[in-house]
């Protein structure tokens, strides 16, 4: 068994730094792993979950710009105004699928799936009730 009383200080004290150092580097090691294991799960956050917002914030503001459209055909006399409404919404409806096309690339598991399915046929359904009130 080793006497701690029988060792010169100065071993003592750089065994101890020693020890430290190795109780340092094995804590920054295990630190750094984690950080690029953050890092991975932080990209991956941003352009699966953060980035697609954009995409439906968008879809929400032109599907608005359908309705909008929509209420101001029922409003109108003038078949030109009727006419240019009926363009606008046809431009917006585009617009919209460019964003949901975007919008597809982000999902990730089976509910989003499942719920974006659900948004392409509720979208789809709306545009064919407004094609057949202004047609």
């Amino acid at each position: 068994m080793l006497n701690l009383d029988n060792i010169k200080i100065r071993t003592k004290l750089i065994s101890g730094f020693i020890i430290v150092a190795i109780i340092v580097g094995i804590v920054g090691f295990i630190g750094i792993t984690n950080l690029k294991t953050l890092n991975n799960a932080d990209t991956f956050l941003f352009e699966k979950k953060t980035k697609p917002m954009g995409n439906l914030i968008n879809i929400g503001v032109f599907l608005q710009g359908v309705r909008i459209n929509l209420h101001k055909m029922f409003l109108a006399s003038d078949f030109k105004e009727i006419k240019e409404l009926q363009e606008g919404i046809i431009v917006l409806s585009k617009i919209v699928d460019e964003n949901l096309n975007k919008q597809k690339k982000s999902i990730v598991d089976k509910e989003d799936e499942t719920l974006f399915d659900e948004l392409i046929n509720e979208k789809k359904n709306y545009i064919e009730v407004s094609t057949k009130i202004y047609n």
